[in-house]
């Protein structure tokens, strides 16, 4: 029996290279600010050193609750695609997008792919919980 293949929405390809071409760019600009206010922390580290700490510091919780979100609200998308992977017993689901054309799978090999999603998200949320213990421990060691 041959595979059937789901084609690839090319429209979706060219919004996903735009939007991440477009995400390559800001991060350009904020890795720029980010070297710039790294030189002004060295030259104020010279001159005061604890405001130096605490500007760190406030710039390390700005970092890390960034990281939160947006590493949060990654699993809880791929739960959502876990979630309708299972409910239709297929992958890709009914109406997904794909940006390259995939061999669709059922039954065991659909859940499988769902098990992954799930595990993707675990790790996610994991790595945020990790991060944010080590950053509090850290803290409190340094005692702010």
């Amino acid at each position: 029996m041959p595979d059937t293949i789901i084609p690839a929405d090319k429209k979706f390809r060219t919004k996903v290279l735009c939007g991440f071409m477009l995400y390559l760019v800001v991060v350009l600009l904020i890795n720029r600010y980010l070297a710039q206010y790294a030189a002004e922390l060295k030259t104020l580290k010279q001159s005061d050193p604890r405001l130096a700490g605490r500007e760190i510091k406030n710039l390390a919780i700005i970092l890390f609750t960034c990281n939160g979100f947006f590493s949060s609200a990654l699993a809880v998308w791929f739960g959502l695609i876990a979630a309708r992977i299972r409910r239709s017993d297929s992958y890709p689901y009914p109406g997904m997008r794909l940006l390259k054309n995939t061999r669709l799978r059922t039954g065991s090999e659909a859940q499988a792919v769902a098990a992954a999603y799930v595990f993707v998200a675990g790790l996610l949320l994991a790595t945020n919980y990790f991060i944010w213990r080590i950053y509090s421990g850290a803290s409190r060691i340094a005692g702010g």
